[in-house]
């Protein structure tokens, strides 16, 4: 048993490696994919917190944090799916003309007389 904490790395180190190395190489990729980013994930981060009370997550534990996060994304991820696949309905409306037809109150009031009290 060690007396310090050892941090390993991930299996896709190289992978992350290369990237990074690309990133540092290349600015107009970096530009392009700064930009590539920025409209399509942060776009769902920014819906998660704002509407999927993900600003703080009241949850004791790693394992109930990673249900509220999960449902959260398979909320969103449901909406997005219903947007897109639900059925679209089209409505035929047509406007007609009512027949011209009296009212009892108006051919009750056309019927009286005016009386006046001089």
């Amino acid at each position: 048993m060690t007396k310090f904490k050892k941090l390993d790395d991930s299996i896709h180190k190289p992978l992350y490696d290369a990237m990074h190395e690309k990133l540092n190489r290349d600015k107009n990729y970096t530009r392009y994919l700064t930009k590539r980013r920025s409209s399509t994930v942060e776009p769902v981060l920014g819906t998660l917190i704002n509407h999927h009370s993900m600003k703080r997550i009241n949850a004791r534990g790693i394992k109930s944090a990673n249900k509220h996060v999960l449902m959260a994304a398979l909320s969103y991820n449901l909406k997005k799916l219903l947007k897109f696949s639900a059925r679209k309905v089209k409505i035929k409306a047509q406007i007609q003309d009512l027949p011209k037809v009296k009212s009892w109150f108006l051919s009750k009031l056309q019927n009286t007389s005016v009386i006046s009290l001089n």
